[in-house]
């Protein structure tokens, strides 16, 4: 089976359950390691603590296009302000649990896009629970 048909569609439903179908760009993923460096005086040796991974990112470029593409981003930008976690159907890393954070940029290209709602967002992967327990 080639990579082209392990895609899945991108699908991001909000906290109250709104369900949005993205058209998306080229994407990515970033993780943070939890580490701290210590380097020695008198010594060319470094030890790195490890505590494990951190934060999972997701950045992504996406876009509604089409003669309501104005309505579904209007839509889309109020559902991502929505307090909680939301699901995202990622189109390789597979369903999430996630937040948007930082700055969520809407661009609409009426004329140099051929009417399209463009988003750049980065959603975090998140728990539910705020106490997680010890894996």
């Amino acid at each position: 089976m080639a990579w082209q048909d392990r895609l899945q569609s991108c699908v991001y439903t909000s906290p109250s359950g709104a369900e949005f179908t993205l058209q998306y760009e080229d994407v990515r993923r970033k993780l943070k390691k939890k580490t701290t460096v210590f380097e020695f005086v008198s010594s060319n040796d470094v030890y790195v603590q490890d505590n494990f991974a951190g934060a999972k990112a997701y950045p992504m470029s996406v876009y509604f296009s089409g003669e309501d593409h104005d309505t579904q981003a209007n839509e889309f930008f109020e559902s991502l302000s929505e307090q909680g976690a939301g699901k995202l159907q990622h189109p390789i890393y597979g369903l999430l649990t996630v937040n948007a954070t930082d700055d969520i940029e809407q661009v609409d290209r009426l004329k140099t896009g051929a009417n399209q709602s463009a988003f750049t967002i980065t959603f975090i992967e998140t728990i539910t629970d705020l106490y997680p327990s010890a894996q």
